[in-house]
């Protein structure tokens, strides 16, 4: 997650708290074992989502990409395997993909990548994300069993950005940096920013460390991390 780019979507996120005055206080929306979210809204509202959803629905995959021909093989080879495994493997198939950051890449300190785009230039955590969200949507899985999740990484300091899905009522973490994990045991580590769907998406009350550092670093977010 860059320096800037998480500090942007929360800024209109919380514009958007002006607008969506009613709170939703759900606990099954809670993640990774945090209180329940504050504040929820339209996903249409979250502008960088929302692109990415617009593209999604006009983007071919019938490209001369050999990662995006390799991609759909992939998908075509978890049809009939367990909602488990497609779990597992979706999350271990991309870390064939090196993390690459949005200014190496797209010139941008805060750029979410297309599934495409990924996968013929590379990407940072919120693109494993979202790539994976997209996998398992060609899968079936449903959208309100998912979530991307913006979080705080209380060991490293910094930002970072992963996939919750819910199966057979346990949270799972699909993580560029990890195996498949069961939410509840990354609880300690990572405090939800805001977590969304193509849906909704619901914001939570980042960490007061965070909120007490962004106030004396002119504003600006930690850089995230692998």
């Amino acid at each position: 997650m860059p320096q800037r780019g998480l500090l942007y979507s929360l800024l209109i996120l919380g514009t958007l708290f002006v607008c969506f005055s009613q709170p939703v206080w759900a606990a099954s929306h809670s993640i990774l074992g945090s209180e329940a979210p504050n504040r929820s809204f339209p996903a249409s509202e979250l502008p960088k989502w929302q692109q990415i959803l617009d593209t999604q629905l006009n983007e071919t995959y019938n490209t001369q990409s050999a990662n995006v021909q390799k991609w759909n093989d992939f998908i075509g080879t978890l049809k009939n395997e367990p909602k488990l495994r497609q779990l597992m493997r979706v999350n271990l198939w991309f870390k064939q993909f090196s993390y690459k950051q949005d200014n190496w890449v797209y010139n941008q300190d805060d750029y979410w990548a297309s599934p495409v785009e990924f996968l013929t230039k590379g990407g940072d955590c919120e693109d494993y994300a979202i790539i994976k969200y997209m996998s398992l949507k060609k899968l079936g899985f449903s959208a309100d069993d998912m979530k991307i999740a913006m979080v705080y990484d209380v060991y490293s300091g910094t930002d970072h950005a992963f996939l919750i899905v819910k199966h057979e009522g346990a949270d799972f973490v699909l993580d560029n940096r990890e195996k498949l994990t069961v939410a509840r045991y990354m609880k300690n580590r990572y405090k939800p920013h805001y977590a969304f769907n193509e849906n909704t998406v619901w914001t939570y009350n980042s960490p007061v460390m965070v909120q007490k550092m962004r106030k004396y670093s002119n504003g600006t977010v930690l850089p995230g991390n692998r």
